[in-house]
């Protein structure tokens, strides 16, 4: 039914305003809708679905749902690590935006030394960048999914290290492949 409902009388707008309620937020936070919130907000099709407004809208009603869910009622591990990647992928990727071309999006011009073009206004791709932002914000304010948000973040810093001192191993390898 969610599928079907969300265009029409239960718009996001309106689930989002009656889910002031915590029970409702818990109905509206079962893996069926979490699915459902990312199925929009992921889609790289032009259809209806992959329209801003939506996409932005989901992630307000998930900035309103989530806050008043259980630890138990949820995986938050789980959802913390589908919003990084939703926010790292988009803001890395920029595919949405009519600026940037190709499947590999932003990467694919740095590659190919082209330049960037300059939207005249907030393109998509950092608009999703910073609703997203906004959810992490107010999850991170909460104090069950603080301590996800923390033990993720500490997480992937430890990634860096490891990167940081495979670098130089890489560049002289590169070397010696190019010498």
């Amino acid at each position: 039914m969610a599928r079907d409902q969300y265009r029409s009388w239960a718009t996001l707008g309106f689930i989002r305003a009656i889910s002031c309620e915590p029970g409702l937020c818990v109905m509206l936070s079962t893996p069926a809708w979490i699915q459902l919130y990312f199925n929009i907000v992921e889609s790289q099709e032009a259809s209806l679905e992959s329209n801003l407004q939506t996409q932005v809208l989901v992630l307000r009603l998930m900035g309103s749902v989530l806050p008043h869910c259980s630890d138990s009622s949820l995986d938050q591990q789980l959802l913390v690590g589908r919003l990084f990647n939703l926010l790292g992928h988009t803001a890395l990727m920029c595919r949405t935006d009519g600026s940037h071309y190709g499947d590999q999006g932003l990467l694919q011009k740095v590659k190919k030394g082209r330049g960037t073009r300059v939207s005249l206004s907030a393109p998509h791709s950092s608009t999703i960048v910073e609703e997203t932002i906004k959810l992490l914000r107010t999850l991170h304010r909460v104090p069950g999914w603080n301590s996800r948000i923390n033990e993720y973040i500490c997480l992937k810093m430890n990634f860096v290290n490891e990167i940081i001192t495979e670098i130089p191993i890489l560049q002289m390898q590169m070397n010696e492949w190019d010498g």
